[in-house]
Formats: structure tokens, sequence, C-alpha cells
């Protein structure tokens, strides 16, 4: 068990700087280490807690599937040791995965039982990130006024328990609500914070999602040049991290950098790049984010017949996951063209 500790000690560390594919490694080694053996309720709550971490570390690579399978088998082991924390921990990371593959309901209804146990706890931090990750579900349906409240209670709790690496994630996703209202400025500022603390803990993967976004407010602002700096600090963040979800962003905001500039061709390439990602991960929303920015490099190109097809390609995406807002702008859009 000693052993197993060390690893899963080792695990933790590469999860706070972002090194998802070392962290997971390390997390299967104690996984071996342990299973075999774990017949105390010490090591079997031990063994839920680095079935959930490791699903974290393999959703962020995309192995969904992989990471369900690790969070019902911790659900199993916290729920047959009565172990509340443990089972709102795993009921949590359920709903993360359920939110990247576009299931918001799913997501919502797992956060709402999760919510439900960590509130009869002493976790006040896990409350915390259970919150942000409500928020975050609030913020895909774009139900924005909500996703503000409950990032701000979150905010609350994390400052009071001192969790910077979760503090972080709440300053980024401050920003992004901001920045879908167009106050671009105070987005900017959640996202430098973001950047700070990031770089403090070690996080690089949340440094580069917070300088992809940051990126995309500049650009708003026809700062075109600040924008290539955030998002070349970005590119470099990602790829170190592995981190194909932010990868798959951070391509599709070079391609809207692209179209600032006035070049549709190499916003073609990016956006192009982004969809390949995307597809090869599962992920559908990102897919369709770069689908419709791709329709607009089209369209600048003069190939309105593919632009068109691109966007049609969109729309089904979009309503797939039930983002019937995106749906919608992206409908309005094929009719202009």
């Amino acid at each position: 068990m000693k052993k197993a500790k060390v690893l899963f000690d080792k695990g933790k560390l590469l999860i706070q700087e972002g090194d998802w594919a070392r962290a997971s490694e390390a997390l299967r080694e104690a996984l071996d280490e342990l299973e075999a053996s774990a017949s105390t309720a010490e090591a079997r709550t031990m063994l839920s807690e680095i079935l959930r971490k490791k699903a974290h570390a393999d959703s962020r690579m995309s192995e969904i599937e992989l990471a369900t399978g690790e969070l019902e088998h911790a659900l199993d082991l916290s729920t047959e040791l009565k172990d509340k924390v443990g089972m709102a921990d795993a009921l949590r990371g359920l709903g993360y995965v359920r939110i990247l593959e576009g299931d918001a309901e799913g997501a919502m209804e797992h956060y709402r039982k999760a919510l439900g146990l960590a509130e009869g706890t002493d976790e006040k931090g896990l409350v915390g990130r259970i919150r942000l990750e409500i928020g975050n579900v609030h913020f895909y349906k774009y139900d924005l006024e909500r996703a503000k409240e409950e990032y701000g209670r979150a905010l609350a709790i994390l400052k009071a328990v001192g969790d910077d690496a979760e503090l972080a994630r709440v300053y980024n996703n401050l920003g992004e609500v901001h920045k879908a209202t167009d106050d671009l400025e105070e987005g900017i500022e959640y996202h430098r914070r973001c950047i700070e603390l990031s770089t403090k803990i070690g996080n690089i993967t949340l440094k580069g999602f917070a300088a992809l976004n940051a990126a995309e407010c500049f650009i708003k602002m026809k700062e075109r040049k600040f924008a290539r700096e955030f998002l070349d600090t970005a590119v470099v963040c990602l790829r170190d991290a592995n981190d194909r979800i932010g990868l798959a962003n951070v391509w599709r905001i070079y391609g809207i950098y692209h179209l600032a500039e006035g070049d549709a061709e190499a916003a073609e390439k990016a956006f192009n790049k982004s969809i390949a990602v995307a597809r090869a991960t599962g992920l559908s929303n990102s897919e369709a984010e770069a689908l419709r920015g791709l329709a607009n490099a089209l369209a600048a190109r003069g190939r309105i017949t593919d632009a068109k097809s691109t966007l049609r390609r969109a729309i089904k995406l979009f309503e797939s996951t039930k983002r019937t807002k995106e749906a919608e702008e992206a409908k309005g859009a094929l009719e202009k063209l």
C-alpha cells in the first residue's frame, strides 16, 4: 500500500500540473499495485480515490468510455463503504464526462446528487467544485445569469478554503461569462488572474485555456497583436499538456484570428486542424464550432456551396447535443449565404 500511496501522490501532482498522460500512467501503476490486495476499508477508500483521479486525467484526454467505467467502479466502492465524500466526487466526475459528451441534463442530474451528498460533509472545497461545474452546465445552456451566480458561490467557497487550482478555474470561467456578454475588459482581467494563479501552481493546461480565451477577447476588441501573443502561449501550453480538448479550441481561435486578419486561406487550415482533433477524439461540440468557423472561411474565399454544406453539418451536430441557440444561429447564417 505504501508504494501505491507514493504513485498516487505523484499522479495528483501531475494532475495539478495538467500533465494528463503522465498522471494517468502513474495512477494506473498505483491501481495495479493496490487493486489485488485492497481488502481493508482504508485500501478500498484509496482505490476509489485513485480511480476518480485517473478518470479525470483520462477524460481530459477524451478517453470518455474509460473514464466512465473508472468512475462507476469508484462510485460502487464508495457506496459500499458508505463514504459520502467519495460518492459525491464520483457523481461529480460522472457529471463532468456527461457534459463533455454534450449531455447537459444528464450532467445536471449527477451534479445535483453530488451536491446533496457533499453538503452533508465537511468537504467545503468539494462543494465549491461542484458549484463551479453546475455553473458550467448553465453556461453550456447559455443561461449566463445562473452560470454567474453559481461561479460566484464557488468563488466564495474556494477562496475561503484556499483551493488555488479550482479558484483559477473559476476565474477562467467567469472570464468566459463576461466574454459572452461582450464585457471584454472584465473578461480579460479574469483570464489574467487565471493565468497568474495557474502559473503559480504550475498548471500549464489551465494557463493554456485562459490564454486562448483571453486571445478571443482581444480579437473581439480588434487588438490582434495581443491576441496572437496569447494564442502562441496557449498552443505551447496545450501541446505540452497533450490536452486535445484545448488543442481543438486553440486551432479554432487561430482560425478566427486569421479571418480577422483577412487571411481566409490560413483560417481554413486552422479550422480544419481543429475539426481533425475534435473528430478524432469524439468532441461533437468542438467539431460543430469549428465547422461554423470553417464555413465563414469558405464563404470569405467565395466557396459558397461548400460553406452551406459545412454549415449544415454544424447544425446537425449542434442539434444532436441540444445546443439550440448555436443551431439557430447557424441556421440564420445559412439563410444569409
